[in-house]
């Protein structure tokens, strides 16, 4: 529903004449008396009087009362301050804080007998029940405050009572019923004059008629109840009366009327810092200028409202009511079953029961002693059984720790021992095949020279044949004794800070016959100042093998270019070349342990093993390699290499120094 009852009936006990004239004096009045409770007693008329027009004030004096009260022991003083904190933090849109002090206020009244205190805190935290959802519990408390309040012969208590019955219907859309409780009610302030309070009531009274869609018979109660705020000087009654007012004028389609009379709401709410009617009030303003064509105007206050709406709503609230009303009668109840059971015991002291009683605890005492030894002596026992079982426990765990680790440095020796014995059965598969073809090709070219078959125009093309052969198998050689070292963790790792462009250009320089043989340029664009930190021997064979590899397969007019880059902590360096490329089902078999080879341009052969020695030794000095290829363009290989001491790296060293 969008019509406002936040503060429709301001609880049982809100007076609406909030005069300055009245809080002045009851000020005077306060600083004259010297008693306590007189003093608690006008600090809550204090907060009660400031209640319309300032809710902050009286929840101030409401404070007040609560400390002089606790402070003097005054259970009357300490719920009557609980109450009207109650209410002035419910004025002030703290719904959470003020279910919490009402529902101490009725606790505390209940368990002192106050009467009169327990029909107004019925009918208060009968509305926070109402406005939390739960009708049926509201209804309860209204009737108890009824037959109190009749019994009491308080008309205007009854009066007020009816007001929230109406309210009540009202919210659950029984307007026949909320009528009839409002009339009932308006009859009674009538009767009495009770003027201050019938302004609730006419409020309540013009929302049931524009509910029920007669707007027409709204509007003399909202402006009856208009002029009563104003006869009282209450801004914040104004405020709910010129936004009940706008309400009905709105469902009368009188723009007009309405719009300056929502203005003028929102100021008085927004000066009083009344957050439910500035929400109203934004959202009056909101329907107004839609429906004048203002859109501008009427989206700043569906903003307001949105923001306002946000401030005054607790999803927690009910929460917290719920549990609060739980723990009221929970101790309600322990309260009653505590009384019945006094009066029980009260009948059934007897003697004889008593002597029953003492019989029954002297035997159940020599039962509990018989019991405690026969336990104390059985728990020794079974400490006793547990230490021995512990004792067997761990023994056994000692020996099948000892054994599984015995069992476990057997596998790590089976394991060594079948890798050396394939690295044997490797090496010497390599030496067959790869190392024979050279060395008996260079013998057959000796004993060739030797019967002086070769003639001596071939002699010289003989003899460079014979260098060529010869540095190939002193290669090939080198690379199988390096390699046969590393795979038998012979081969000790010193990484030192080394330029890489001599690294480089050693090779180049060891390796330039070779490729001028072919027609081939190396070129090295490495920077002579590019510093890294690596084991030189490595980094020179890595280099020579990449370099003859790309020797391998370049034709005559190709290049062979080496070049090097930063990224990070790292230097990545390439070596390119021009030649025939590999093709995508040979690049997967590199850097395997397959040995895969294939001959160069030239009919070159080699022994495969060189690929994986750069593998090996690039991840030794703390990188990767990699190759990029494609067949007919070329080949480039990248490897990386630390400019600083990598973790791996430093392992290496490490495991190499305890090596040695």
């Amino acid at each position: 529903m969008k019509f406002l009852l936040f503060i429709s009936c301001l609880f049982v006990v809100f007076q609406v004449g909030a005069q300055p004239n009245r809080i002045t004096e009851l000020q005077k009045m306060l600083q004259r008396t010297t008693d306590p409770e007189e003093q608690i007693n006008l600090l809550c008329d204090i907060s009660k009087a400031s209640l319309p027009g300032s809710p902050t004030r009286s929840l101030a004096y409401s404070i007040k009362a609560m400390k002089l009260a606790s402070q003097h022991d005054n259970k009357n003083g300490l719920a009557l301050a609980y109450n009207r904190m109650g209410i002035a933090y419910h004025v002030s849109g703290n719904m959470r804080e003020a279910s919490r002090y009402l529902y101490k206020s009725l606790d505390l009244r209940e368990r002192i007998g106050d009467s009169v205190g327990m029909s107004s805190s019925y009918n208060n935290v009968a509305i926070i029940l109402n406005q939390s959802g739960d009708p049926e519990s509201a209804i309860k408390l209204y009737n108890k405050s009824i037959r109190i309040s009749a019994a009491l012969g308080d008309t205007a208590d009854i009066a007020r009572t009816y007001h929230n019955l109406g309210e009540l219907y009202l919210k659950l859309k029984k307007y026949e019923d909320a009528l009839y409780f409002a009339k009932k009610s308006i009859a009674l302030k009538e009767l009495i004059k009770a003027e201050n309070t019938l302004f609730n009531t006419l409020n309540i009274t013009g929302t049931i008629y524009r509910l029920k869609g007669d707007w027409k018979k709204a509007i003399p109660y909202h402006q009856h109840a208009l002029k009563i705020a104003a006869k009282t000087g209450s801004g914040l009654d104004d405020a709910l009366s010129l936004n009940n007012l706008v309400l009905a004028y709105i469902d009368g389609k009188n723009y007009a009327e309405a719009l300056p009379l929502a203005q003028r709401s929102l100021k008085i709410a927004s000066d009083l810092n009344a957050l439910s009617e500035i929400n109203q009030a934004a959202t009056n303003l909101n329907v107004l200028y839609t429906k004048i064509g203002d859109f501008k105007k009427a989206h700043t206050y569906l903003v307001m409202h949105l923001q306002y709406k946000d401030s005054i709503q607790n999803s927690a609230i009910n929460a917290e009511m719920h549990q609060l009303q739980l723990a009221y009668e929970k101790t309600h109840a322990e309260k009653e079953n505590l009384l019945l059971k006094a009066e029980r015991n009260l009948k059934d002291e007897q003697l004889e029961r008593n002597k029953v009683i003492q019989i029954f605890i002297i035997v159940l005492l020599l039962t509990a002693l018989v019991a405690a030894f026969v336990f104390f002596r059985g728990k020794q026992r079974l400490h006793l059984v547990n230490r021995l079982l512990l004792e067997n426990s761990n023994t056994l765990s000692s020996q099948k720790e000892a054994l599984t680790k015995q069992a476990t440095l057997l596998q790590v020796q089976k394991q060594e021992l079948e890798r050396l014995h394939a690295v044997k059965d490797r090496l010497f598969s390599v030496i067959a095949h790869d190392l024979k073809g050279p060395l008996a090709s260079l013998q057959g070219l000796l004993k060739l020279a030797a019967m002086g078959a070769v003639p001596e125009a071939k002699f010289k093309s003989f003899m460079s044949t014979l260098a060529t052969s010869q540095q190939n198998a002193l290669w090939l050689l080198d690379n199988l004794l390096v390699w046969a070292k590393s795979q038998m963790q012979g081969f000790s790792f010193v990484a030192v800070e080394s330029s890489l462009y001599d690294l480089a250009q050693e090779n180049i320089i060891l390796l330039q016959p070779q490729a001028q043989q072919k027609g081939i340029s190396l070129v090295n664009t490495i920077s002579e100042d590019t510093i890294v930190l690596v084991d030189t021997e490595t980094v020179k064979l890595i280099f020579r093998n990449l370099i003859s590899n790309a020797i391998k397969f370049c034709k005559s007019g190709e290049s062979v270019t080496l070049a090097a880059q930063q990224q990070g902590e790292m230097l990545l360096v390439s070596v390119k070349d021009t030649g025939i490329g590999i093709k995508k089902e040979v690049l997967a078999k590199l850097f395997s342990n397959t040995n895969y080879s294939s001959n160069g341009t030239a009919n070159e052969k080699g022994s495969g093993l060189g690929l994986t020695l750069c593998k090996e030794f690039v991840q030794q000095n703390g990188g990767t390699i990699w190759v990029e290829s494609e067949a007919g363009i070329g080949s480039t290989f990248y490897f990386t290499l630390p400019l600083t001491l990598t973790h791996e790296a430093i392992a290496l060293e490490a495991v190499a120094a305890e090596l040695i």
